[in-house]
């Protein structure tokens, strides 16, 4: 097991810190020593230990902060970069022309629609796809019932999950139709 790369910065800098500690409360003892020792002028006035303390503890946090934002950031973005999609995730859309209807409301409906030209060339063939009832269907962000469509009607569809490789391709699993024409 590896440890990251900021942690071990993060130790390496708190061992640091605290080297630089013990090597100030020596230099801080000997001072007040020698202080204590003469009868003379004052010697020059340290600084007392807690308060370098204190300060190498706020610095020691601040650094371990920006080190744990950036290795966040990196972790999340490197995991962002190298998860792909999964195929059952990818949502699709594309417009058609309905060319059949069948089935009914409690089996599910069956709609069949012939792909526009302005799809990508793989969205431009015929496309055979079942309604339930979680199919959301609209028109200009208004909700409707699947009776409302009829053949001939242009729609987009969005789906996800395998486009089967038959003659029509059968979509999965249909999320949203919408109907496109300007009035119903």
């Amino acid at each position: 097991m590896s440890f990251p790369l900021f942690l071990v910065l993060l130790l390496l800098a708190a061992l640091l810190l605290l080297a630089a500690g013990a090597v100030y409360l020596r230099i801080y003892r000997r001072h007040i020593n020698r202080a204590l020792q003469t009868d003379g002028p004052r010697p020059s006035v340290l600084t007392p230990p807690y308060r370098v303390l204190i300060l190498a503890a706020v610095l020691l946090l601040s650094v371990a902060t920006v080190a744990a934002w950036f290795a966040g950031y990196q972790t999340a973005y490197r995991r962002l970069e190298d998860a792909a999609p999964a195929e059952t995730e990818r949502q699709e859309t594309f417009y058609a022309e309905i060319t059949r209807i069948t089935g009914t409301p409690e089996e599910g409906n069956a709609v069949t629609v012939q792909g526009l030209a302005v799809n990508d060339r793989n969205y431009r063939g015929t496309f055979s796809f079942a309604v339930y009832g979680e199919t959301s269907i609209e028109w200009h962000g208004t909700p409707l019932d699947f009776e409302a469509l009829e053949v001939g009607d242009c729609i987009s569809i969005t789906f996800t999950g395998p486009v089967t490789e038959s003659s029509p391709a059968v979509l999965a699993h249909v999320e949203r139709i919408q109907l496109l024409d300007d009035a119903l």
